[in-house]
């Protein structure tokens, strides 16, 4: 942090009811974002995209009254620049700090100081993963401390290539006994790689034409947790329809909420307005995660060969 960026950041203006955030230009905030506590990060046009802070800098004093800091965690704050806000950049930036502290630091648990009345910013870290511990106040704003640890599990999204084609073989081959206990089987030739090659190529030139799009969920190490799909593209209205499962070693750790939120926050960039979905209406847990990204039931019954589905629709904020 220079002194030049350090001022930029402190003339930011937030909108109500986010000019709580709003700083000002004294030599006592200079001084404390040019301490070694404060990084910020730049986009590709070199314009500030936001900052973090770590330790006393990023805890709130009154919170150290009813000891929530009283655990080992390294405390962190952030701030996005207001120019980008509400443009589907929180998730992305959110997600490259988090990687920085645990790829430092694999083993700890990251904890946030957030006001209460800030339910964007909650949402936001309830999708990568933080769970509320504690809540204190100052006596004009209340806030939560929210936590994250490693075993949440950090995921990202690849479109799919034919570099692929093996590990995503061995994948499908590995949890074919998972998914056909809630979907019906492929059928014997999709596990036969000439076939299994044969269909992603046709999944290749379908995305090629912009029909449809193809990721697969990974975790870190680039190892396959999922996949996860926006499939059968209208371009005129817009409409794409979603499709994504888990396999079984991840399952129960939030990978297809998180794989969900990523993709949505992507749709912007697909020019997609609306997305579509169904689930069973015994999957719960699927029902869930939709519900928990935004979807709005619209059909609640509906009978398709004996199975009974649940109906969906998301809609991008305008």
């Amino acid at each position: 942090m220079n002194k030049n960026t350090a001022i930029n950041i402190l003339q930011w203006i937030y909108e109500k009811p986010y000019d709580f955030y709003n700083n000002s230009v004294t030599q006592e905030n200079i001084d404390e974002m040019m301490d070694g506590s404060y990084k910020y990060l730049i986009d590709e046009k070199q314009e500030i995209l936001g900052y973090f802070c770590t330790g006393k800098a990023a805890q709130v004093p009154a919170g150290h009254k009813t000891n929530v800091y009283k655990q080992d965690a390294i405390d962190i704050g952030l701030g996005m620049n207001p120019k980008f806000i509400g443009q589907g950049n929180g998730y992305k930036f959110c997600t490259f700090i988090i990687n920085y502290f645990f790829e430092s630091a694999p083993e700890s648990t990251l904890r946030l100081s957030v006001a209460i009345f800030n339910k964007r910013a909650i949402h936001l870290y309830e999708k990568l993963g933080f769970k509320n511990t504690s809540e204190f106040s100052t006596g004009t704003t209340e806030f939560v401390t929210m936590v994250l640890r490693k075993c949440s599990m950090i995921i990202k999204l690849e479109k799919l290539a034919m570099t692929d084609a093996t590990p995503l073989f061995e994948f499908e081959s590995k949890n074919r006994s998972h998914f056909e206990k809630s979907v019906p089987s492929r059928g014997e030739k999709y596990y036969i790689l000439e076939h299994f090659l044969e269909g992603l190529t046709d999944l290749l030139e379908e995305q090629n034409r912009q029909d449809s799009y193809f990721y697969l969920i990974k975790d870190e190490m680039g190892s396959i947790l999922g996949r996860i799909n926006i499939i059968d593209i209208n371009r005129q209205q817009k409409v794409g329809h979603l499709g994504y499962r888990v396999g079984e070693n991840a399952v129960g750790k939030g990978v297809a909420s998180k794989a969900v939120a990523q993709i949505l926050e992507q749709t912007k960039d697909l020019e997609i307005v609306s997305i579509k979905a169904k689930t069973t209406l015994d999957n719960i847990a699927s029902q869930k995660v939709l519900e928990k990204n935004g979807f709005m039931r619209t059909d609640l019954l509906a009978e398709t060969n004996d199975i009974d589905f649940v109906y969906y629709e998301w809609k991008i904020d305008t």
